[in-house]
């Protein structure tokens, strides 16, 4: 691979008189600029960013069912706030620039896991229009992970959405009808399976009992069983994007002490519900769901040759006690309440919760629980939530997510060795593991990702810059800020006196840059144009600024704002050299900030004269 260089001189100056150490300095001693076209390398950080996890690691729920993936999500039960930053039906996206999106902004955040939300496959998932949590798709997301250089900066980890997978695949599967609950008898009045005999459905039932789930029918093989759904359709098939002839991306598998996680969600709504075929009556769960884990344990160590770590949902202790014997569940979790609790930590017995910004202890058990003879602390939080405001005489009660404060308040429990929790059970009230809903989460208005929400966003950033100030890097070495990821754009001179999201601006266009499969730039910036992130992270000491950048029919000049809590502003003014090529993407480094201390800290980009095309910009601090 051949590189052109090119070598120019900057003037760089500081527009804040009396500046001691925390100002803009001039670019390095040789005083040059830096540029190279062709693919660029992603910066390394240095040695001494990649110390040991001390605390919890940070995981997220997500979904990526096709009508999210398309952006064409709906609901006639709850107003859609959190709709995502980045409309992939609007932009015309491709399903690889969807997830190449998805794991680009999972890494902006932090995290230390992605948790997938998985709803099983069943072999004739195209006939049966199956897209709601396919798990073989997950390598659709290793391969984005690849293509847009983040395979370094977080795992995925696999959910089991037990009502989806269990029941709504079942019913799909017999009967075509893809809904998470039990079906009654009457549903069937007017059932036929001979008008859709490409599904291969069964026979109208004809009594109640037909209509049990059969919650002891562990047969992997057996369609009419529950195995079938749990295993053979969901859970082995999410694993097998890591094993087998995959094995190669068994690093992108989140393991918890040397072994694979699997989080298992409620069961309280189908196994909740009384039978007619059993005379009115629950079905009696004590044993079973010991015996579904631990065959799914046993499965898992013939088909893969690890052992799985099991975290269920506290539902299911609920219904089989058993599942706190030794061996079975390693930890469990408490799902927060989406009204006034957004977070709870759970661990060995006790339970704490978080009510309007206070810690209780709500209750103790003084069971021995035995998970692999220590207690798992698990901790479950949620940034706000909104859902079935539509309702008629809705009782839904919003949980505000209070300009970030929510979120920040959960974290701040989980993730602070010191949390005024009682130290009764352990001394260390630190969450083993924070798993959180929901990156993807817009039909409860509970997402992370960048947003377009005005209303319980404070800008499109704002949840994921929370998520990494509690992540264990909240100040990285190196940031890759994607122009199309901005906080704000604004023209004074076009737009006076507006501010606005850069997909408002219509600026947003997809990308031919070699560097990282392409992705999407900003089109077009010119005199005037403003582009903002807030609340940044920067390191103390100097740290370098680089631009990946294209047709820039003459040099750029462009001036950088930093906004300091404590300095105000500083700012400098840049030169980036024409590309010299039309379509030509280019690499230069211009310009270095400095400061005496970490802070989060608004930096705006304006340009003074010149146009050109921004894919990216690099911030690179320098090592201690």
């Amino acid at each position: 691979m051949k590189y052109w260089k090119t070598l120019l001189f900057i003037s760089t100056t500081a527009l804040v008189g009396g500046c001691t150490d925390d100002e803009f300095i001039s670019d390095d001693t040789s005083g040059g600029i830096f540029v190279e076209t062709g693919i660029e390398p992603e910066p390394l950080p240095p040695l001494s960013e990649a110390k040991l996890k001390e605390d919890g690691y940070l995981g997220v729920l997500f979904s990526f069912q096709g009508d999210m993936r398309r952006n064409e999500l709906s609901s006639n039960t709850t107003t859609l706030y959190n709709w995502p930053l980045f409309d992939a039906k609007a932009l015309g996206a491709t399903e690889d620039e969807w997830w190449d999106n998805l794991v680009e902004e999972m890494a902006y955040s932090g995290i230390d896991y992605a948790t997938a939300n998985c709803r099983g496959r069943l072999p004739n998932a195209e006939v049966l229009g199956q897209d709601h949590g396919d798990p073989t798709r997950i390598k659709d997301m290793i391969a984005a992970m690849k293509r847009r250089g983040v395979e370094d900066k977080f795992k995925i980890c696999i959910f089991d959405d037990c009502p989806a997978s269990w029941m709504a695949a079942r019913n799909m599967k017999l009967y075509g009808i893809y809904v998470g609950d039990v079906l009654p008898l009457e549903r069937f009045e007017n059932y036929n399976p001979d008008k859709f005999p490409e599904k291969e459905l069964q026979p109208k039932p004809t009594s109640e009992e037909q209509l049990v789930y059969p919650i002891d029918n562990l047969d992997p093989d057996d369609p009419m069983g529950c195995y079938y759904y749990i295993w053979t359709y969901n859970i082995k098939r999410a694993f097998e994007n890591f094993y087998g002839l995959n094995i190669g991306n068994n690093k992108f598998l989140f393991k918890y002490k040397g072994r694979p996680v699997i989080y298992l969600w409620t069961l309280n709504g189908f196994l909740g519900q009384k039978y007619p075929g059993l005379g009115n009556k629950k079905i009696d769960c004590t044993g079973k769901l010991k015996a579904i884990i631990l065959k799914m344990k046993a499965d898992f160590r013939r088909e893969f040759g690890e052992e799985l770590f099991v975290i269920p949902d506290r539902s299911w202790e609920d219904l089989d006690p058993q599942v706190r014997d030794e061996g079975v569940a390693d930890a469990m979790n408490v799902w927060f309440s989406g009204k006034d609790e957004p977070g709870r930590l759970y661990s060995g017995g006790q339970y704490y919760l978080l009510n309007d910004h206070v810690y209780t202890k709500e209750w103790k058990r003084k069971d021995n629980y035995l998970y692999n003879d220590e207690y798992i602390k698990v901790g479950t939080g949620v940034p706000g939530f909104l859902g079935g405001d539509l309702k008629e005489n809705s009782t839904s009660v919003p949980l505000d997510a209070d300009h970030g404060r929510t979120l920040s308040t959960s974290l701040d429990m989980f993730c602070h060795p010191s949390n005024g929790l009682y130290d009764d059970v352990t001394k260390d009230t630190r969450a083993d593991l924070i798993f959180l809903e929901g990156f993807t989460d817009v039909l409860e208005n509970a997402a992370f990702w960048r947003s377009v929400d005005k209303k319980f966003y404070d800008y499109p950033n704002q949840r994921l810059n929370i998520l990494r100030r509690y992540s264990h890097y909240p100040f990285p070495y190196v940031q890759k800020l994607e122009a199309e990821g901005c906080d704000y754009y604004s023209n004074s001179k076009i737009f006076p006196g507006k501010s606005m999201n850069i997909m408002e601006s219509g600026k947003v266009k997809r990308c031919s840059d070699s560097n990282y499969g392409g992705g999407w730039y900003i089109d077009g910036l010119r005199v005037n144009d403003r582009i903002q992130w807030k609340e940044l992270p920067i390191r103390e000491g100097v740290t370098r600024f680089k631009f990946r950048y294209a047709y820039a029919i003459s040099d750029i000049q462009i001036e950088i704002t930093v906004n300091d809590s404590e300095k105000g502003e500083l700012k400098q003014t840049i030169f980036l050299p024409s590309s010299r090529n039309q379509g030509e993407w280019v690499t230069a480094e211009a310009g270095q900030i400095a400061f005496d201390e970490k802070g989060y800290r608004d930096i705006t980009f304006r340009v003074l004269s010149g146009i050109f095309d921004l894919n990216y910009i690099h911030l690179i601090a320098q090592p201690e």
